[in-house]
């Protein structure tokens, strides 16, 4: 059954919203975030007027110790706190940042790791014969991923947003498992269940390799016939997957059903919600999100916020409704790599979301010009201004707004190795 508890990584307190004092991080409530006015990353309860309209849309909420503070005016009573184990005044969400590593400095650790990976996916997805010889690799790379995700989330969420048209498929299998990986870990899930997720989301298209490329890179609309020649890819991927006796039952079969619909109108079987794994209902929703957010031969890139809207909207008919709210929460409304025009009439490019405030990304504010050179544009976190006026996220733009790409920027960020210097 699916994990319904807060994730496992955070320490986490479930107390009534009568208790609530200010100071406190409420990091989950009751409910879904998306069912009431608060930002999905969660409130920190600065003033009464902010207990009070949390106790509007809760009964009971989860609140985070590490992101919690001891107000000036109102210390917390920590035997609100049964099982705290250290004062909160040591564990405050300053320190939290400071033991994340830069986004900068795990990039430039994980970057080599994640090129050779794709390149190890490609030669997988291009010998029939032989694909088998490349899965001690691919465990390999799902246990460094796993291992990166967990210094910073933010590094290998950045690759994932490198995109090439004509590497598509191999991409794609990558990105899936990465961001299956995230989306696991956000859910609490144990370590080895979340390098199980990662495994078939690197392969739950392996099937493709059986696929004529005249199909599977047609540009135009598909005819039916066409369409049950694609659909046969699952099929096809339990089988091919099937001759290896060294994977998990759970990734040939999420192979099979990451195509399958909770009310029943997917395939290959039409399968509903009641007889699907977590694991393939979570890779239908994060194979959709990569698939939508990339330029494909047939429709171009669309932002993540397109993407996370369309899954919403589709939750409880195609995708399982709680995780597509847990999915939303993990990613965040502005994800990194995205590109974003702020209040100023500025374009930015999310670099790194900080834990407790997604709505306030570090970001990188591309030059007004576009024939400046990019070295121009200025870093700047946005949860961290200093002075009179402070800039704000209106809304996410699609890609290719501005002539600079996100690539430029992921460079430019490498060369600063993630100093905390660059944050104005």
């Amino acid at each position: 059954m699916l994990n319904d508890d807060i994730p496992a990584h955070r320490n986490l307190i479930n107390i009534p919203v009568s208790a609530l004092q200010i100071g406190m991080y409420v990091a989950e409530l009751d409910r879904p975030w998306l069912e009431t006015p608060f930002p999905l990353e969660g409130v920190l309860i600065t003033k009464e007027s902010d207990i009070k309209e949390v106790r509007k849309y809760a009964s009971t909420v989860y609140i985070s110790i590490e992101e919690s503070y001891n107000s000036p005016s109102t210390p917390i009573r920590h035997t609100a706190f049964k099982n705290e184990s250290k004062p909160l005044a040591e564990t405050g969400s300053r320190a939290q940042l400071k033991a994340i590593p830069c986004v900068g400095k795990e990039i430039k650790r994980i970057k080599k790791e994640h090129s050779g990976a794709k390149r190890m996916i490609k030669k997988l997805m291009s010998d029939k014969q032989s694909w088998h010889k490349n899965i001690p690799e691919t465990r390999r790379v799902v246990k460094d991923f796993a291992d990166s995700i967990a210094r910073n989330k933010n590094a290998l969420y950045w690759l994932t947003r490198i995109k090439r048209k004509n590497e598509y498929t191999a991409e794609h299998c990558l990105n899936v498992g990465i961001l299956a990986m995230i989306f696991a870990r956000h859910l609490g899930w144990e370590a080895r269940r979340i390098e199980e997720v990662g495994l078939s989301g690197i392969l739950h298209d392996v099937g493709k390799m059986s696929i004529p490329l005249e199909i599977l890179d047609k540009p135009g609309k598909l005819s039916v016939d066409e369409f049950e020649i694609i659909k046969k890819h699952v099929l096809e991927g339990y089988r091919i997957l099937s001759s290896d006796n060294t994977l998990p039952e759970i990734v040939l079969n999420t192979s099979r059903d990451h195509h399958e619909r909770m009310n029943g109108q997917g395939y290959p079987y039409g399968k509903k919600g009641e007889d699907l794994s977590d694991e393939a209902k979570l890779i239908a929703i994060v194979d959709t999100y990569d698939a939508i957010t990339s330029d494909r031969v047939y429709s171009p890139a669309e932002p993540p916020t397109y993407a996370l809207k369309e899954i919403y909207e589709n939750a409880g008919e195609l995708f399982d409704k709680l995780l597509s709210v847990k999915f939303i929460e993990c990613i965040g409304i502005y994800p990194p790599g995205s590109s974003v025009e702020l209040d100023t009439g500025e374009t930015a490019i999310v670099i790194e979301q900080t834990p407790e405030r997604k709505l306030q990304p570090r970001i990188f504010i591309l030059p007004e010009e576009e024939t400046q050179p990019i070295s121009e544009g200025t870093f700047l976190d946005l949860s961290n201004q200093k002075g009179f006026f402070e800039r704000k996220i209106i809304r996410a733009i699609p890609e290719g707004h501005h002539a600079t790409t996100v690539e430029e920027v992921f460079k430019t960020i490498e060369l600063q190795q993630g100093s905390a210097e660059i944050w104005t």
